[in-house]
């Protein structure tokens, strides 16, 4: 069999990471990677190499002979997966009512081959699918939801979280990203589309809701009254003010306007002829 002088790594519709045929290569055997792809080389299960898009020598037979394993594997380098995700069953208390409950989350993500030499080492092996990625990082995303992210939302109130959304996206995006980089796969994007609720426990929540708007009207309503009683007594207040002090000049003005009956002592209006008691003229 015709030993071969040359291979090719071109990109696989398939895969992500496949297995390469070395044993017909001779020895000072030329490696092509092409655009789009890189090549690891594993020496005793080992990552040895990483080789880019470009040209190389490699010498596989010669290493065989000293005794060595050796692999070498095609990499998809740029390869995309968009793939939607859901979790349920991740503990949530709401951080006014303290009621609890378990909620559920769904949206989508974006992720990219970044450091194959660390997928090679988190999946053990040489074929490795995109569907076996996605399922690994959804995995993933649902071990670390579980586990994490019902401490976190305790710092919600439950009439909070769809106001801040957008905030606990990027909360989870962040503490995804370092998830992913352990085993070699880059976040390119993430987005939270939905946190859903169970009815029993919204119905609970919109009635303390509705029990509290009660409690808040009554309280503004006695504020208002109180407020109201405040403002007629200040009113009266000043009032009587005004009375007391208009009152010593007008009592001396009705004592001048008023003359003493000489009989009986009544006193009449200053004025008068006769005295409207005893009659005796004034």
């Amino acid at each position: 069999m015709k030993l071969l002088d040359e291979i090719e790594v071109t990109p696989a519709a398939e895969l992500c990471t496949w297995k390469i045929d070395t044993s017909r290569l001779a020895y000072d055997a030329k490696l092509v990677v092409g655009m789009g792809c890189q090549a690891m080389y594993i020496v005793n299960g080992s990552l040895a190499n990483v080789f880019d898009a470009g040209r190389y020598v490699i010498n596989p037979k010669r290493e065989r002979k000293e005794g060595n394993s050796i692999a070498l594997i095609g990499v998809n380098r740029n390869k995309n997966f968009t793939l939607v995700w859901g979790v349920g069953g991740i503990p949530y208390r709401d951080k006014k009512s303290r009621l609890e409950t378990e909620i559920g989350l769904n949206g989508e993500y974006t992720i990219r081959l970044l450091q194959p030499g660390r997928l090679y080492a988190a999946f053990g092996k040489e074929e490795i699918s995109p569907k076996e990625i996605a399922l690994k990082t959804r995995a993933k995303l649902t071990e670390m939801l579980k586990s994490e992210l019902g401490k976190r939302l305790s710092g919600y109130s439950y009439f909070d979280i769809s106001s801040t959304q957008g905030e606990i996206s990027k909360m989870i995006e962040e503490a995804f990203k370092e998830v992913l980089f352990a085993f070699g796969v880059s976040l390119e994007s993430f987005a939270l589309k939905e946190i859903y609720f169970p009815d029993e426990f919204k119905q609970k929540m919109q009635e303390l809701h509705e029990k509290e708007d009660d409690l808040d009207a009554a309280i503004r309503r006695q504020d208002e009254e109180k407020a109201e009683r405040i403002r007629q007594r200040r009113e009266m207040e000043a009032v009587e003010k005004l009375i007391g002090k208009a009152e010593p000049s007008g009592t001396s003005d009705a004592k001048a306007a008023q003359v003493k009956c000489p009989v009986c002592g009544t006193l009449c209006v200053n004025g008068a002829v006769f005295c409207p008691k005893c009659g005796k003229k004034l």
